[in-house]
């Protein structure tokens, strides 16, 4: 934060080497539920204009090397399910952060228009930055994955990566029912999160409420202990596959059917 002008003229930078591919609505305003120090990152992911950054930085750490390349990001997209028909010509990373798994996304599919959606508007200021230096031609945009504004039944994969613990558990069917919506039919939908089930041993609730106040992760207990498939039909979309990851990550595919709405 000492050096906070170089760090908004390379963002400034990027605007203007690469315009028309970040949309930012200025009157735009932030939900109360997204405003909080998520992962104890100061400002969170909204109130720190250089969250994009601080993000990115600790990760990194996190990952202890593992991601400096994407390899995790990459690794996610190898599990996104491209629809039966193989057209894959819109995607959308729903919950996007600093767009790692969006470029990778526009990688896999290269001849698809990649847009990556986020609430924090310092993440996708970021996320268009980080892909402009990889040269990699996506869209970014600031926007609520319960109510995204992008036209509807145009989607033919939409990816969602760490977003639903980090959602009050309110919106979980304002935004699978926003999902079913964007997509058209026979589009997949990929889900990245922790591993849920509604039986949970003591000793997880335990450690889910543990790190739910001290590592500011308030929404993620309700998700994990969460019917998510049930949550997915109920939206429309049938549930096509579900299992475990190479990281302790779970990924839950499923498909908005041609011919009904998915609904068991």
């Amino acid at each position: 934060h000492e050096d906070a002008a170089r760090w908004e003229a390379q963002l400034e930078a990027a605007e203007r080497a690469r315009p028309g591919r970040l949309h930012i609505d200025p009157d735009f305003v932030t939900p109360a539920y997204a405003a909080l120090d998520i992962h104890l990152q100061p400002g969170g992911y909204v109130g720190d204009p250089l969250a994009g950054y601080v993000f990115h930085h600790g990760t990194r750490v996190f990952y202890q090397g593992d991601n400096d390349q994407d390899e995790l990001h990459r690794m996610v997209v190898d599990q996104v399910r491209a629809p039966d028909d193989g057209r894959v010509l819109k995607v959308l990373d729903l919950g996007c952060s600093i767009g790692q798994c969006t470029t990778a996304l526009k990688q896999r599919f290269p001849q698809a228009e990649v847009t990556g959606l986020d609430v924090g508007r310092p993440m996708v200021r970021y996320a268009h930055k980080r892909a402009t230096d990889l040269d990699i031609d996506v869209h970014f945009r600031q926007g609520l994955a319960e109510d995204t504004r992008l036209p509807a039944g145009q989607y033919d994969v939409i990816l969602a990566y760490i977003l639903f613990h980090e959602v009050p558990s309110r919106l979980f069917a304002p935004i699978l029912a926003e999902v079913h919506r964007l997509l058209r039919p026979g589009g997949t939908f990929t889900v990245v999160d922790a591993p849920n089930d509604t039986r949970l041993p003591a000793g997880n609730r335990l450690w889910l409420r543990f790190d739910a106040r001290y590592n500011c992760e308030p929404y993620s207990p309700a998700f994990v202990a969460s019917d998510f498939p049930r949550l997915l039909a109920d939206a429309g979309l049938r549930v096509t596959g579900r299992g475990p990851t190479p990281t302790f990550l779970a990924c839950t595919t499923a498909v908005k059917d041609a011919g009904g709405d998915g609904r068991a």
